[in-house]
């Protein structure tokens, strides 16, 4: 039998579905929290490298600043970070994260960890990095241009 060979624009689009079913499913992880996967997201790096700007935060998720403004509000509401005024500049705002916003990370991880272990039971540790490897390339190509 011989596979049917994709086109570029063919493959694209069957990437692209993928990864929104991906996305579909990742955000059943969050939803549980009361948070979108966009911000658990800014969470769990804020979890990792401490306070930030939010400026670089919004670079960093590759989105404006009015999105992470509206993340951030929200994170805020229900107590998981907390705005910061830099003590220098005052116009510079910066996101910490608060003790709650750490359990609700660890609570999300766990959640995450369930999901990956079902989805890549049949995954051998190889082609799990092919995987990335393959995306890896396929973002540096374009990204060279």
């Amino acid at each position: 039998m011989t596979q049917k060979v994709l086109k570029h624009c063919e493959f694209g689009m069957a990437l692209s579905d993928r990864i929104r079913r991906w996305r579909k499913l990742s955000e059943k992880c969050t939803t549980p929290l009361g948070l979108t996967l966009g911000e658990f997201r800014v969470l769990r790096v804020l979890s990792e490298s401490g306070p930030s700007p939010m400026i670089d935060l919004a670079k960093e998720q590759m989105i404006t600043g009015a999105a992470m403004t509206n993340i951030v509000d929200h994170l805020e509401q229900v107590g998981l970070v907390e705005r910061v005024r830099s003590e220098s500049d005052r116009r510079v705002v910066s996101v910490a994260i608060s003790r709650k916003g750490q359990d609700t990370v660890k609570q999300g991880l766990a959640l995450y960890e369930k999901l990956i272990e079902k989805a890549t039971r049949h995954v051998t540790e190889q082609e799990r990095r092919n995987l990335l490897a393959i995306f890896d390339k396929m973002i540096a190509s374009v990204q060279e241009d």
